[in-house]
């Protein structure tokens, strides 16, 4: 896959060009006090707490796995796929995984949790109806069991544009001289409670990740309120807490260029 493929299907997990809201200043794409980022790759983890155990529906997982590969069929999750463990009891689960898309999904006693480890490969859209095929698999067989928190946790290679990884970090941190010159920075902001709009909590963390310069390694998690978030608004939700994010931090997706 080429690189421009990869930063398009990013851009797309991420964005849209209707959700951006930065000025446009240049025919270059650069946008006024920003630095440009180019998503490279990407891998996301999803949990999904569910307000009581489900130790019923795990006990007789038979009509689960029917529901599972019934919701999950068009992205060939397969009965060969699916494996089962209850000992111990706390780590009781039901697993489920799609080796050409990297893609796991455990049903847990208190929690759906799916790992997207190629995001960058996998697309938004995929993985969006992977969610919801997931949970609609779940409530199908036990409609008792619901969502009240959601976690996502998104890990993205960025390619920095017209800047140095050093550069972009002294915005937020200078290192202490006697450190030594060769000492690389990092930083982590937490961030708060916004009942408005759903979000409960999380952090960003800013790290120059294992890639050469000039990259950028950004770590968002972002905790939310499902009664505020639905599972099927979620990834609008996520889309729109990153640009915010990274707008209060003088960052903007490069936009594809369309002429």
């Amino acid at each position: 896959m080429s690189a421009g493929k990869v930063g398009a299907r990013l851009s797309y997990v991420w964005c849209t060009v209707l959700r951006c809201r930065f000025t446009r200043v240049s025919v270059r794409g650069a946008y006024m006090g920003k630095i440009l980022l180019k998503p490279v790759r990407a891998d996301v983890n999803y949990q999904g707490q569910f307000a009581d155990f489900a130790f019923e529906t795990l006990a007789t997982p038979a009509p689960l796995y029917r529901s599972l590969l019934k919701h999950l069929r068009q992205y060939e999750f397969t009965l060969d796929s699916l494996s089962y463990e209850s000992h111990p009891v706390s780590e009781t689960k039901i697993s489920c995984y799609q080796l050409a898309l990297s893609t796991h999904i455990w049903i847990r006693l208190n929690r759906l949790e799916i790992a997207f480890l190629k995001m960058h490969e996998v697309g938004g859209g995929i993985a969006q109806q992977i969610l919801l095929g997931a949970w609609n698999a779940i409530q199908e067989v036990s409609p008792s069991i619901q969502a009240v928190e959601h976690r996502v946790q998104g890990n993205i290679d960025f390619q920095i544009q017209d800047a140095t990884y050093d550069s972009l970090i002294r915005h937020y941190v200078t290192t202490p001289s006697a450190l030594g010159e060769q000492t690389r920075a990092g930083v982590v902001f937490y961030l708060p409670q916004d009942a408005t709009v759903g979000v409960r909590g999380g952090h960003v963390i800013l790290d120059s990740g294992v890639a050469q310069e000039p990259h950028l390694g950004f770590r968002m998690l972002i905790i939310l309120d499902a009664q505020q978030v639905p599972v099927n608004t979620l990834d609008a939700r996520v889309n729109e807490c990153l640009i915010r994010y990274l707008d209060c931090l003088g960052l903007a997706l490069e936009q594809e260029n369309k002429g």
